[in-house]
């Protein structure tokens, strides 16, 4: 059977011509007489003057997708770049988050239990409960008597340290003072930050209730109270030479774990703008003066 014959372009001299040989076969061009393969009558030559196999054509396909797969890939990573260097142009940057357990905003922290806080510039949170340290001084300690007669201490060198409680949370809180108490063995304690002694709790036995303290209250979400702790000041020491101070007040006070654990600056002792004590209600409370006030006495 005769083969019907296809024209052809010969791919080096350009020439027209008609081949009667099979797909695939070699022929001679019939001007340059260069050879080439007969392509099928659907197929274009290369620029070798050869055609494309079925095999050749998929990997040139593979090939142009992974090609174009590449430059998209390229095209994305340096949008990121442009991206991030906008970003980090803009004042950005990455930090860790602050939370890894614990949540910080201004004036306020939920520290490692291992963490000293500086009291001047944070309260602190733990369990939805805030406490903060209000005031340092070094005073006399007043109050009243059974008889609700004003009594001052005798002794002007006592360190008084004001504290706020503020329950964050809905579920009510019971707060029994740290003043005078003991949660399992564990009390509030002051010392100074190189570890020296811790100071002395003072209660005074013939004051029915001390200026600014606070026995004990049902916190509901959202409720605050204002309570004192008193140390007496080591021997010797003078107001010029303390601080910083630690300070631990065991969390079991409100019935939840842990210790608040404040670094109260030299700064922060007798800082004349920090917040004055609370009357407790009783603006009767005053400071000494001479009217013959009694002493209180301590224990």
């Amino acid at each position: 059977m005769e083969q019907p014959s296809i024209e052809i372009t010969c791919p080096t001299c350009g020439v027209e011509q008609s081949v009667s040989l099979p797909v695939g076969a070699t022929a001679a061009c019939v001007n340059c007489y260069n050879a080439y393969i007969v392509p099928s009558a659907d197929d274009d030559l290369d620029e070798s003057g050869e055609a494309e196999s079925p095999e050749e054509e998929a990997s040139d396909g593979w090939v142009s997708t992974a090609v174009v797969g590449g430059l998209l890939l390229v095209l994305l990573i340096a949008t990121a770049g442009v991206v991030l260097l906008v970003v980090s142009g803009g004042g950005w940057e990455w930090r860790p988050g602050a939370e890894s357990g614990t949540s910080e905003s201004a004036g306020e922290t939920e520290p490692e239990s291992s963490a000293w806080t500086d009291a001047k510039r944070f309260s602190i949170r733990q369990q939805g409960v805030k406490v903060r340290v209000t005031r340092v001084q070094i005073d006399y300690v007043r109050g009243k008597d059974a008889d609700a007669k004003v009594i001052t201490s005798d002794d002007p060198n006592y360190l008084i340290i004001g504290l706020q409680v503020t329950n964050q949370v809905e579920q009510p809180r019971q707060y029994r003072s740290w003043y005078g108490n003991q949660f399992n063995g564990l009390a509030a304690t002051i010392f100074a930050a190189d570890r020296g002694a811790p100071f002395a709790m003072t209660t005074f036995s013939d004051v029915e209730r001390v200026q600014g303290h606070t026995p004990e209250a049902e916190l509901s979400g959202g409720d605050d109270c204002r309570d004192v702790l008193i140390f007496s000041l080591p021997q010797g020491a003078v107001n010029n030479q303390l601080g910083p101070l630690h300070l631990e007040l065991p969390g079991a006070a409100l019935g939840i774990d842990g210790v608040y654990r404040f670094e109260i600056p030299a700064a922060m002792i007798n800082d004349l703008s920090a917040e004055p004590l609370p009357e407790t209600g009783d603006p009767s409370i005053k400071p000494p003066a001479n009217d013959g006030s009694t002493p209180a006495k301590s224990t």
